[in-house]
C-alpha cells in the first residue's frame, strides 16, 4: 500500500493543475455545493458495501468504482489474490479490496475537496495560478476525470448503505412498539367474514332467500380479492376503487374464456352488496368514517366499454419490422435498442422490460439450438420463468452477431445505451425500457401511418406485439400448455397437472423451437 500512496501523492499534483485547468474552462461550476467530508460511519458503510464484491460482480465493481484501475490489478496481483481477474479467496480479498479502495477513496475526496475550493475562488475572482499555456496530459486528464466519475459512484454506494444503516437502527428502535400496536390492532380487528355472517343473520330475517343467495356471491367474491380476514377498519376509498375494478374484470360466470365481464347491472349489485354491510357496521358505531362505496355506482344505460389491445396484422408487422429512424435526431441515444426491441418482440413473444434487463450470458445454445434463458431473473412473476430458443428470422437479422460484439466490448447488458443516462424519477418508476416504449408510441405508428386508437376503444402498443403472438399462436391450433411455457404464462393448475403426471421432464428445446417458428408475418 505504501507504494500505492506514493503513486497518488505523485498523481495529485498533477490532478490539480488539471482540476484548476477544468475550473478554468467553465466546468464544475454546480460541483458539490453541499458536500461535507465523510465520516467514519459513511467510510465504513463503502467497507460494508466492498464485502459484497464476488465473483460475479467483480469486474462491475472495478469499472463503475475503482479509477486506477492498472495499479489496482497490479496490487491485488502482488498479494496473490487474482486467478483469471476474479478473487480465489473471498475472505482475504474483500479486506485487500477494502484497503485499496479505502485508501484511493480518501485520496478522491481530497481532490474533491480542492475542486471545491478551487473553484469557490475562481467565481470570487482569485487567481488560480494557472500557467496560460498550460494543457494536460491527455492520460492523465483520463485518469483524473476517472477519480471523479467514480468518486460519484462511491457517494452514491454509501448514500444508499447509509439509508440502509439509519433504516435498521429505526426499526430496531421501533420494533417492540410496532409489536405491541400490532397486538392491539387485532384485539379491534373487524375480520370481513366474521362482520358479514353476523349482518346476514340480522339481514335474512327481511329479505327473501334469492338476495341472501346474492349476498354470498358478492361476498364469497370479495374474499377471494381481500382474503376472509381483511380488517373493515382499513378499508378506504382507494381500496373500494380497487375493489371495484376487480369486480368490473370478474369473468362473466356464463361464457368463461369468452373475455366478456360483468354487465355494469351486476357490477352495481355487488357494490351495493359490500355497501350495505359498511352502513351496518357504521350505524352500529363499529366504524367512525363514511362509507368508501358510497357514489360509485356505474351507469346501467350503456354498454360496458373497456379499451382492448387489438393484434398487428401482418402488414403493420412488416411495416414495423423493416422501419428505421426518418433523421438523425429520432431514436439518437437508443439507436441499438430502437432497432432490436421491436424484432425480438415479434419474434419472441418477450414482454418490454424482460427485452430490456437481458444481458449476454442470457443467450445461449444446447443441442444445436439457441436460445433466451430467463430463469433466476427478476421477472413480472416466477411463471414468467422460461427458454425461449431464437427464432431463426432474429439469427437471419444477425443477433447472434450483435450479442458476440456485446461480449467483445464487455458489456453486461445487451441494450446498455438505454442505460447511458442519469437514472431519473421516472426510469426507477417506469425501468430503464421507458424510453423505448416512448419513442415506439410517438414516432412508428405516426411515421408509418399505422392507426393506433380506433374508433371502438381497441389500441396498439408495444405490449400489443405480444398479444399478436398469441392470437397467431392460439389460430394455428398450437398446444395451450406449450404455448404458456414460450409465454411465461404457467399458473397453478397448469403447474398441478403437469407435476403429477409429467414428473421429471421437461419440454425439449426442439419442440418449444417448432412453436417459434411458426411465427411468419409474410403469410
Amino acid at each position: 500500500m505504501k507504494d500505492f500512496e506514493s503513486f497518488l501523492r505523485k498523481r495529485f499534483i498533477h490532478y490539480k493543475e488539471i482540476a484548476k485547468y477544468a475550473i478554468s474552462k467553465g466546468e464544475y461550476d454546480n460541483y458539490y455545493n453541499k458536500y461535507k467530508p465523510m465520516t467514519d460511519d459513511e467510510r465504513g458503510d463503502f467497507s460494508t458495501f466492498v464485502k459484497t464484491i464476488n465473483q460475479d460482480n467483480f469486474l462491475d465493481f472495478k469499472y463503475e468504482h475503482v479509477a486506477h484501475k492498472r495499479e489496482f490489478d497490479e496490487y491485488l496481483t502482488s498479494i496473490g489474490e487474482v486467478f483469471e481477474g476474479a478473487p480465489t479467496h473471498k475472505p482475504s480479498f474483500n479486506e485487500s479490496v477494502d484497503r485499496f479502495t479505502q485508501t484511493e477513496l480518501k485520496f478522491k475526496e481530497q481532490l474533491s475537496l480542492y475542486i471545491i475550493d478551487q473553484r469557490k475562488k475562481h467565481l470570487n475572482f482569485e487567481d488560480i495560478s494557472l500557467s496560460p499555456d498550460y494543457k494536460p496530459d491527455r492520460e492523465l486528464s483520463s485518469a483524473f476525470y476517472q477519480s471523479v466519475d467514480t468518486f460519484n459512484n462511491n457517494l452514491g454506494e454509501i448514500d444508499l448503505y447509509k439509508l440502509l444503516r439509519s433504516q435498521k437502527e429505526a426499526d430496531n428502535e421501533f420494533l417492540a412498539e410496532i409489536e405491541n400496536f400490532q397486538e392491539e390492532e387485532s384485539k379491534n380487528a373487524l375480520p370481513i367474514k366474521e362482520c358479514f355472517e353476523g349482518f346476514l343473520e340480522i339481514r335474512s330475517k327481511n329479505v327473501q332467500s334469492s338476495a341472501i343467495a346474492s349476498f354470498h356471491g358478492s361476498f364469497n367474491f370479495l374474499y377471494s380479492v381481500i382474503g376472509e380476514n381483511f380488517d373493515l377498519r382499513k378499508l378506504d376509498k382507494k381500496k373500494a376503487i380497487e375493489i371495484q375494478k376487480a369486480v368490473i374484470n370478474k369473468p362473466l360466470g356464463t361464457k368463461k374464456g369468452s373475455g366478456e365481464t360483468l354487465a355494469n347491472k351486476t357490477v352495481n349489485r355487488y357494490i351495493s352488496n359490500y355497501s350495505s354491510l359498511l352502513e351496518y357496521l357504521i350505524t352500529g358505531g363499529f366504524i367512525d368514517k363514511k362509507n368508501p362505496f358510497a357514489k360509485m355506482k356505474l351507469d346501467e344505460t350503456k354498454k360496458n366499454s373497456k379499451t382492448r389491445r387489438r393484434p398487428y396484422t401482418n402488414e403493420e408487422a412488416l411495416k414495423i419490422l423493416s422501419y428505421e429512424p426518418q433523421d438523425s435526431r429520432e431514436a439518437k441515444s437508443i439507436r441499438r435498442s430502437a432497432y432490436w426491441f421491436p424484432k425480438i418482440a415479434f419474434y419472441s413473444g418477450m414482454r418490454l422490460s424482460e427485452i430490456t434487463d437481458l444481458t449476454v450470458n442470457d443467450f445461449k445454445g444446447q443441442g444445436g439450438i439457441h436460445f433466451i434463458d430467463l430463469y433466476d431473473k427478476i421477472l413480472k412473476n416466477e411463471n414468467s420463468e422460461r427458454r425461449i430458443p431464437i427464432h431463426s428470422k432474429l439469427i437471419e437479422y444477425g443477433l447472434l452477431d450483435y450479442i458476440k460484439d456485446r461480449k467483445q466490448a464487455k458489456s453486461r447488458y445487451i441494450f446498455d445505451d438505454l442505460r447511458n443516462r442519469k437514472l431519473t424519477a421516472t426510469l426507477k418508476k417506469d425501468g430503464w425500457g421507458i424510453t423505448v416504449s416512448d419513442w415506439y408510441n410517438r414516432n412508428v405508428f405516426k411515421n408509418l401511418s399505422i392507426v393506433k386508437l380506433e374508433e371502438n376503444g381497441d389500441v396498439l402498443d408495444f405490449h400489443g406485439i405480444r398479444t399478436t403472438m398469441l392470437k397467431n399462436f392460439k389460430r394455428n391450433g398450437l398446444s395451450g400448455y406449450l404455448v404458456k411455457q414460450l409465454a411465461g404464462h404457467l399458473d397453478k393448475d397448469d403447474d398441478v397437472t403437469f407435476d403429477e403426471y409429467g414428473h421429471g421432464t421437461n419440454t425439449k428445446l426442439t419442440r418449444l423451437k417448432e412453436i417459434i417458428e411458426t411465427i411468419n408475418y409474410d403469410e
